[in-house]
C-alpha cells in the first residue's frame, strides 16, 4: 500500500524514527518485544541487521507494518441486520439530542 507521506530518507537512526512518528523508545522496543514473542522477525518492521552502533530502520517498512499490524480496522457488516441495528442507532441518539435542545 501507498501512502502520501515521504521520508527524507531512505534508512533513518533509531532517534529519527521516534521524531518522525512521535513514539517513545520504550513503546518501540515494546513492539519489537511483542513482535517477536509472536515469533517474527523484527526485520519484517523495517528494523535493519545492526551495523556498527547504530539502529538504522526502514520508515516506509515500518509504516506499513504499523499499518497492517497496529492501526485499527474500520468494522465492516455483512448482514443486514447488523446495518440496520447501527442504522436505527443513529436514530435514536438524533431524537435524543433533539429531546435535550427542546
Amino acid at each position: 500500500m501507498e501512502f502520501p507521506y515521504t521520508f527524507k530518507k531512505i534508512f533513518c537512526t533509531e532517534q529519527e524514527l521516534l521524531g518522525d512518528f512521535s513514539l517513545s523508545r520504550s513503546y518501540l522496543y515494546q513492539l519489537v518485544k511483542d513482535w517477536v514473542d509472536e515469533g517474527n522477525d523484527p526485520i519484517e518492521m523495517g528494523k535493519l541487521p545492526r551495523m556498527n552502533i547504530k539502529n538504522l530502520w526502514d520508515p516506509r517498512k515500518f509504516l506499513s507494518w504499523l499499518n497492517t499490524h497496529k492501526l485499527p480496522k474500520q468494522t465492516k457488516y455483512y448482514n443486514e441486520k447488523a446495518q440496520l441495528k447501527k442504522a436505527e442507532a443513529v436514530v435514536v441518539s438524533l431524537t435524543n439530542n433533539k429531546r435535550k435542545t427542546i
